[in-house]
């Protein structure tokens, strides 16, 4: 167990403390970049099949929109990478990036979600004209 704990520090999954800062190793960053660069290709195309697509600009498909712009932009936030002393000012970007758009990332789940549960669970067939009208 003592070695597994060694092996996975020294891979740099485990972090650790200088000047203050909690530092990840390469590999960590690596794997961070690596998911983050797969959910903006995601991101991307979903909206690009959506502007190409016209007959599927519904209302499932434009809240799966939102849900992947909310992701594009979070994802984005996330390969800014760590920021030292004295630029504090990236490190407030990514901070308002990460916080404003992981809150709607989550919150346009919430809205996905309570939309199927309309068409699913209550038998609420005309959720997407109810949308259309306000929209």
């Amino acid at each position: 167990l003592r070695s597994v704990e060694h092996t996975v520090a020294m891979l740099g999954f485990t972090p650790t403390s200088s000047e203050g800062f909690v530092e990840y190793g390469a590999a960590f960053h690596a794997l961070n970049s690596l998911s983050a660069i797969l959910s903006i290709i995601g991101s991307l195309t979903v909206i690009v099949t959506f502007i190409a697509f016209p007959q599927l600009r519904r209302f499932f498909a434009r809240l799966a929109v939102y849900l992947a712009l909310s992701d594009l932009w979070l994802c984005t936030s996330l390969l800014l990478g760590q920021s030292h002393a004295p630029h504090y000012t990236k490190c407030h970007i990514q901070s308002l990036l990460g916080t404003y758009f992981g809150l709607a990332s989550v919150l346009w789940t919430v809205a996905i979600a309570d939309a199927l549960r309309r068409v699913l669970l209550a038998r609420d067939l005309c959720v997407e004209t109810k949308y259309e009208e306000v929209g």
